[in-house]
């Protein structure tokens, strides 16, 4: 168990999406396809320009004991992880120091110390309520989020 955890570990690492995908529960694969999935994790951790995924300080909390079910043995792992999500609306808007608004209606200077861009603030707000606002932390200089969870 010890080495598949570790061979799971250093495929997140190394962002190795087609590797990842041994570690992945297969029935997932009977809902969406092993492809489907991989192709996702790609277009998220290197095509997307406008979202970067990233995932960070992985840590291993309790191995369950191992169970077999259908001839497949499996484990519980319960783990802690920073998940970072930088978004290149909330970085350009920081950035810009106005509140970008389709319609220009609005677009008056705001400072970043007094007030933070409001799309940072309800992006965290609303990631807080989800996972708890001790858990979830935006840096108003960068706009960078970052996601403490427990699995």
């Amino acid at each position: 168990m010890e080495q598949r955890l570790a061979g799971f570990i250093k495929a997140k690492d190394d962002m190795k999406p087609e590797k990842m995908m041994d570690y992945i529960y297969p029935k997932l694969f009977t809902i969406v396809s092993r492809d489907q999935v991989q192709a996702t994790m790609k277009h998220l951790f290197f095509e997307d320009k406008d979202l970067k995924v990233g995932f960070d300080s992985l840590q291993i909390e309790k191995i369950f004991p191992i169970f077999e079910m259908d001839s497949a043995r499996y484990a519980k792992v319960t783990y802690t992880m920073v998940t970072t999500l930088e978004y290149s609306a909330l970085r350009d808007s920081i950035a810009n120091k106005h509140i970008p608004v389709e319609t220009g209606k609005i677009n008056h200077t705001i400072t970043t110390d007094r007030y933070p861009a409001p799309q940072l603030t309800l992006m965290q707000t609303l990631l807080a309520r989800e996972y708890g606002t001790e858990n979830v932390t935006a840096d108003p200089t960068t706009g960078i989020i970052k996601i403490r969870s427990k699995t």
